[in-house]
C-alpha cells in the first residue's frame, strides 16, 4: 500500500528466471510517495519435499519493506564527473589536508585552500587579473597622458594642454606669475622630466603641471619671458641693430617647430607669429 494512491493488491507476475519474481501493480503510483511491501509467509513454499520439521515449508514470518518512488525528475549525475579532465591540483578529499581539500557535489567539484579561505583556482584567476591591470594597464594611461601633453611659453602666456580622446586646457599670463619652482626625484631626473610649481596671482594661486619635459630649462624660460616683458620701454636711443644674418638651421628648426604647434592648435595665429618675430629679430607691435 502506498500513502497517496491506497492498497495495491491488483497485479501481474512474471517470472524473471530462477527464483527471480517480477511484480508489477496494475495500479500506478504518484511521484514521490512512499509505498510499503508486505510479503506473506504462508504464500512462499519452498521446492524441496522435507517438510517434516515445522517452519521448513514457508518463511517463518511475513517480511515488509519500504520504498520511495522517483519525484520524476532525472537523477543528477555523480560528483566524480565533474573530474573527468583530472585534478590538476592534485586535491584530495582528506580533512587532514585542509590546504588542497577535495570538495565534490553533485553540482561541482573544486579544491579549496583554507589558509587563503578561498577556491585555488578562484584565488590565481583574481590575482592574475589585478597583475595585468596594474602592469600594463595603468602604465600604459599615464604613458599617453604623458604623451599628448604639451607645455609652451610664448611672450605673453603660458599653455598647457594635455589629453587625446578628453583634453583639458590652461593658460596663466606672465604677468601675473610670482614664483616658479621645480622638483625633481631620482627617477624623474634619468628620464629629463619633472614638476613645475607655478604661483600666480588669482583664485587658484598655486598650479602644479606633472612631467614636464626638463623643467629646469622651462623655469628659466619662463622668467627670461617675463623680464623681458616687464623692461621699461622709451629709454635711451638704443643703436641701430646690426644686420640680421641669414637664417641658420638652428632658427630653421625653431620656426618649424612654431609651425607645427600653430598647427596642432597650441599657438594662435598671433602667438605664432610674435613668436616668428622673436626668433627672426624681428620688432613686435
Amino acid at each position: 500500500s502506498c500513502a497517496s494512491t491506497g492498497a495495491h493488491n491488483d497485479a501481474t507476475v512474471g517470472s524473471g528466471g530462477a527464483n527471480v519474481w517480477i511484480i508489477v501493480p496494475n495500479t500506478n503510483f504518484l511521484n514521490g510517495e512512499q509505498c510499503s511491501v508486505t510479503i506473506f509467509k504462508d504464500f512462499v513454499h519452498d521446492v524441496d519435499l522435507d517438510d517434516s520439521a515445522p517452519n521448513t515449508d514457508t518463511l517463518p514470518a511475513n517480511y515488509t519493506f519500504t520504498f520511495l518512488t522517483s519525484t520524476g525528475t532525472a537523477p543528477p549525475y555523480p560528483p566524480d564527473v565533474h573530474l573527468t579532465m583530472g585534478n590538476p591540483s592534485g586535491a584530495t578529499a582528506d580533512t587532514l589536508v585542509p590546504n588542497n581539500y577535495l570538495m565534490m557535489k553533485p553540482e561541482f567539484a573544486l579544491s579549496y585552500n583554507h589558509g587563503h579561505g578561498t577556491p585555488n583556482r578562484v584565488l590565481r584567476w583574481v590575482l592574475w587579473v589585478a597583475a595585468i591591470l596594474l602592469l600594463i594597464v595603468y602604465p600604459l594611461r599615464e604613458f599617453i597622458r604623458w604623451l599628448t601633453s604639451h607645455f609652451v611659453v610664448t611672450n605673453q602666456r603660458i599653455i598647457h594642454r594635455q589629453g587625446w580622446i578628453s583634453k583639458t586646457s590652461m593658460e596663466v599670463p606672465l604677468q601675473r606669475i610670482n614664483d616658479v619652482r621645480f622638483h625633481q626625484g631620482i627617477l624623474e631626473r634619468m628620464v629629463g622630466a619633472g614638476d613645475l610649481i607655478i604661483e600666480s596671482a588669482g583664485t587658484r594661486g598655486q598650479e602644479v603641471f606633472s612631467d614636464i619635459r626638463h623643467p629646469e630649462d622651462m623655469q628659466r624660460t619662463i622668467y627670461e619671458r617675463a623680464q623681458a616683458r616687464e623692461s621699461p620701454v622709451g629709454g635711451p636711443s638704443a643703436p641701430p641693430p646690426a644686420p640680421a644674418p641669414a637664417a641658420s638651421s638652428s632658427t630653421s628648426e625653431e620656426l618649424a617647430r612654431l609651425a607645427d604647434l600653430r598647427d596642432r592648435g597650441v599657438l594662435t595665429e598671433e602667438e605664432f607669429q610674435a613668436q616668428k618675430a622673436r626668433v627672426l629679430g624681428e620688432p613686435t607691435s
